[in-house]
């Protein structure tokens, strides 16, 4: 029953949770873990949709060379990604709240997105089964949204801050900003 408490403790009191995490001590070992841990989800959730794509893609050289460079896209950048991601935010917030403290951003980051990508994993999964578009978007932006707040919730727990609609606000446009800013460039 211990077990079960502790997979359902994050989601329902993330402050909480984010709170004993810190009274443990952050160490650069377990923040690298989570980072791998974060691209092990993602590179399961590009085979699920392989998997449902297999038939457009065609021979099996093709197949093995896509898994083969998702497992090197998973395991080499998306870490150094999601460092230089909470490397950002910290900076921002740096910038507007004046919070210390590096690994405590990276830690907040990273637990957040490794409390989602399972949910995002099993949604890859459903949206690959239903297979429209729209409600698959949908899905993925409602997914989106809940990884921000629990981020935020984590961020203002930690450096103790009481304007989680601002953060909040704040993550959002610089995601989106940066969103369309991507589309420009290319």
């Amino acid at each position: 029953m211990n077990y079960i408490f502790n997979i359902v403790q994050p989601y329902r009191e993330p402050r909480k949770f984010i709170t004993a995490k810190i009274a443990r001590g952050v160490s650069e070992r377990e923040l690298l873990a989570l980072s791998f841990g974060v691209a092990i989800f993602s590179f399961f959730g590009n085979l699920i949709n392989l998997t449902f794509l297999k038939d457009s893609i065609g021979s099996r050289e093709e197949i093995s060379r896509l898994i083969s460079s998702y497992f090197a896209v998973a395991l080499f950048f998306v870490p150094i990604f999601l460092y230089l991601v909470s490397g950002i935010f910290h900076g921002i917030l740096w910038f507007f709240y004046r919070v210390k403290r590096m690994p405590l951003s990276r830690l907040t980051l990273f637990w957040a997105l490794f409390l989602c990508m399972p949910f995002q994993v099993i949604l890859s999964m459903f949206t690959n089964i239903i297979g429209n578009e729209y409600t698959a978007s949908l899905l993925n932006v409602c997914m989106l949204l809940y990884f921000i707040f629990l981020w935020t919730i984590f961020d203002c727990e930690i450096f103790k801050i009481d304007r989680i609609f601002e953060i909040f606000m704040l993550k959002n446009f610089v995601i989106v900003a940066s969103f369309f800013a991507l589309l420009a460039l290319l």
